[in-house]
């Protein structure tokens, strides 16, 4: 069983804490990716798991077995490094191979596992180079296929596209979707990139300072943000936010704007500091979406699929993504508005959502 399950996990280095009372269950055969931005302990906390950093205290379980002690050939996982880590002198087949032989598998078997292996990743015409021959698409795909060949209960990815440009990194990604659709194997995957972590994961792990803000389904993150963190970290472009206080059920906001929520759900008590989130591309041109506002188009930026518009309200600026149609002029006035339930409501002060 390929369950994964952290407990009170805690890594620091001197008086300094990385990873702080972590505690995730992470199901056999489930696509969990870590994200957050850098310094947050994911990569700690995968190589905590890996045995590669040492655990301060709390637990780490595989299947039913702690591994806190245990040596990483013991644990029964593979990993895949952003850097490949590939042996520059052996072949495609000889590095696909080369934990097979190690473990003393057969040189029948472990030759079909390597052309299986290899055939799935659409390297089989690759075995006979070296590393040094071979694009970075292709490193990465080896060294994918290196850890696939030994059949672990758990796979772990460290940033494994950062190395690749914007289109390879689309290509691997779904390679990787598509490995683990056909595995069905544990995968936990860290990356700082929110869109790799949406595509692929089944749930997302979000850090912050050492500590989980949210975990939830792509979904979940994206509709439901626990907090401002999660709300500005999840989404592209990020999420827009206006602080206010509640009355009469507007939000009269520090930026002189007032905004109508009587149609929201949930509106805050009378008097109570919110802040207000609102996503780029729930804002729409024009009014009678529900919540409506006049805006000054600062900088407009035709994407072809979609327009972001850079404008003014008050002394904030927001960005909108609108239809693709829609070329407003820089400089003048716009008229917006956004549908009441696509509104973020969270508390100013503990910036936790209120509803």
């Amino acid at each position: 069983m390929g369950a994964v399950s952290f407990r009170k996990l805690n890594k620091s280095y001197g008086s300094l804490r990385i990873v702080k009372d972590l505690d995730l269950e992470i199901a056999d055969g489930e696509f969990v990716v870590l994200v957050g931005p850098s310094g947050c302990g994911k990569s700690t906390t995968l190589r905590m798991l890996a045995g590669l950093e040492s655990i301060t205290s709390g637990e780490v379980r595989i299947g039913d077995t702690v591994v806190n002690d245990l040596q990483p050939r013991q644990r029964d996982i593979a990993m895949v490094f952003q850097d490949y880590a590939l042996y520059p002198h052996k072949t495609v087949r000889e590095n696909l191979g080369f934990s097979l032989k190690v473990r003393g598998v057969p040189r029948a078997e472990a030759d079909r596992l390597i052309e299986e292996v290899a055939a799935m990743l659409g390297i089989g015409h690759l075995l006979d180079r070296r590393p040094g021959q071979l694009s970075g698409g292709q490193r990465q795909r080896v060294a994918m296929g290196r850890a696939i060949v030994r059949r672990p209960q758990v796979f772990l990815f460290d940033e494994p596209l950062s190395n690749l440009d914007a289109q390879l990194r689309g290509q691997v990604r779904t390679e990787i979707k598509k490995l683990h659709q056909a595995l069905r194997t544990t995968i936990l995957y860290v990356t700082h990139d929110q869109v790799e972590a949406m595509t692929l994961a089944d749930r997302i792990v979000i850090l912050r300072g050492g500590v989980i803000e949210q975990v939830g389904t792509p979904d979940q993150v994206y509709n439901s943000p626990a907090s401002v963190f999660v709300g500005g970290f999840i989404g592209a472009p990020a999420m827009n936010f206006l602080r206010g206080r509640i009355e009469a059920g507007q939000a009269r906001c520090a930026d002189g704007v007032t905004l109508d929520l009587r149609q929201v759900a949930g509106v805050p008590a009378e008097g109570q500091e919110v802040i207000i989130g609102l996503r780029p591309e729930h804002i729409r041109a024009g009014h009678g979406a529900g919540v409506d506002f006049a805006a000054t188009v600062q900088v407009v930026e035709p994407l072809g699929a979609d327009t972001l518009a850079h404008v003014g309200i008050g002394d904030a600026v927001l960005t909108a993504r609108l239809d693709p149609k829609t070329h407003p002029q820089t400089g003048s006035r716009i008229a917006l508005s956004i549908a009441p339930g696509d509104l973020h409501l969270f508390d100013a002060r503990t910036e936790q959502a209120l509803r």
